[in-house]
């Protein structure tokens, strides 16, 4: 995809779904930044776009694109590393992690937020649900995405990783049988039932509650 084609795409998606520039870049970029993408004056990494595109309802798969060698690396290593937790490889998820991390800046909020949400799936798989849960809460401040109250009233849109760190988060604190997990699903729940109406969400939370979490009584209570 050109630079002027995704910019126009993010510019016209945004508008037809009336998302204002605010609740778009919330802790991805400036305002400026985002409207220079969208009038083709400068084009995002790609881990830049697929957020914004993802906030906006849409498939980064669809569009997908590579503009960079370092980010075809960071492509190829995500999948490298997702597919060794799959496979519950530890210590190679740990080395490729220390591969990445060499290949970074501290300051890259995605990167960053990437990093800090995989090291808490390690925690969870060595059931260190404590330290996992403290990661989860750090990726999420990457992106200033804590304010969880403001959910289902159209000023904030989640990236998949932010929707994946909240369900894993939540996961943890239920565990734990902390009640403020019941509060974190229950305000997901509210999220995509208004996503859903604005037809800017494609993921039904609904089937992934039922399918991740088998207590009936959390499904109860959740009213679903």
């Amino acid at each position: 995809m050109d630079i002027n084609t995704l910019g126009k795409l993010i510019s016209s998606q945004r508008i037809d779904k009336k998302i204002s520039k605010v609740a778009l870049c919330e802790g991805l970029c400036s305002i400026t930044a985002l409207t220079r993408y969208e009038n083709g004056i400068r084009i995002p990494d790609k881990f830049l776009a697929d957020a914004l595109l993802e906030r906006l309802g849409l498939s980064s798969f669809v569009y997908e694109f590579v503009t960079s060698e370092d980010e075809f690396y960071f492509v190829v290593q995500r999948k490298k590393i997702d597919k060794a937790i799959e496979n519950l490889q530890i210590e190679d998820v740990l080395i490729l992690i220390d591969e990445y991390v060499n290949r970074i800046d501290s300051k890259d909020k995605l990167h960053m937020q990437y990093i800090l949400y995989t090291k808490g799936k390690i925690c969870v798989l060595r059931q260190k649900i404590k330290d996992a849960e403290h990661l989860f809460e750090m990726a999420l401040n990457y992106t200033n995405c804590k304010n969880i109250n403001e959910y289902g009233k159209g000023s904030i849109l989640l990236t998949n990783i932010e929707i994946d760190i909240f369900y894993s988060w939540a996961e943890c604190l239920y565990s734990i049988n902390r009640r403020d997990a019941i509060k974190i699903y229950s305000d997901l729940k509210t999220y995509f039932e208004y996503e859903k109406k604005q037809n800017t969400m494609l993921i039904s939370f609904i089937y992934w509650l039922k399918k991740k979490c088998k207590n009936i009584i959390l499904v109860r209570r959740l009213n679903i």
